[in-house]
């Protein structure tokens, strides 16, 4: 029988399989955003603990940490902040926030999750396409609509690092195509008034 996993932290843990006398460790890899699995070479659950934490350490230490001021969060940040500014004079509706803020901001799934710790000046095409194709992966069920507000949030959001110099173009964003009859995650036209139409009106923003 296998013995059950111990946890040591958050996306480290050991665990020990049928036949092996030495516990096995699987630590999260945030750059390859994947679980790696191996063995502790150890017998004692103490050991092996010790040895997961120590390579957990080093798995951390080759990844570069990004300056704040380089982050995507930090521009999210910044892209909410004037967004929520422009509501109150205006300028933009609650929907067209909120819809923002949901993309950015989603603990499942949202832009922030993903692109959080990442630095805007490395950002390719590439970088959102797989994303997108992940969480097509993962949400089978989200429609092209919800898909085309997260590329006009992650397009705002570089549009504010665009504007303070730190990048020079936006990668390119391919808008994901409309299927009939999708199921609205906002408030959109015609249930609304088209003025009030969440989605078009951050769409138009990322263009």
């Amino acid at each position: 029988m296998s013995k059950p996993a111990i946890n040591i932290y958050r996306g480290l843990s050991i665990y020990k399989v049928k036949n092996s006398k030495n516990w096995q460790m699987r630590v999260w890899d945030r750059k390859r955003k994947k679980y790696v699995t191996r063995s502790t070479g150890e017998a004692s659950s103490i050991e092996a603990k010790k040895v997961a934490v120590e390579y957990g350490l080093t798995l951390l230490q080759t990844e570069r940490l990004v300056e704040t001021e380089f982050t995507f969060k930090h521009y999210a940040i910044k892209f909410l902040n004037q967004s929520r500014q422009r509501v109150a004079k205006q300028e933009r509706s609650e929907g067209y926030y909120k819809s923002s803020l949901w993309a950015i901001q989603n603990e499942d799934w949202g832009l922030v999750r993903e692109f959080g710790d990442k630095d805007v000046r490395k950002l390719r095409t590439v970088d959102y396409q797989n994303y997108i194709d992940r969480l097509s992966e993962k949400r089978p069920d989200v429609t092209a609509s919800t898909k085309n507000t997260l590329m006009a949030a992650f397009r705002n959001v570089l549009k504010v690092a665009r504007d303070e110099g730190v990048i020079d173009v936006i990668p390119s964003t391919p808008r994901t195509k409309q299927r009939d009859n999708p199921r609205p995650f906002f408030r959109f036209a015609p249930l609304v008034a088209k003025s009030d139409d969440a989605y078009k009106k951050l769409i138009a923003t990322a263009e």
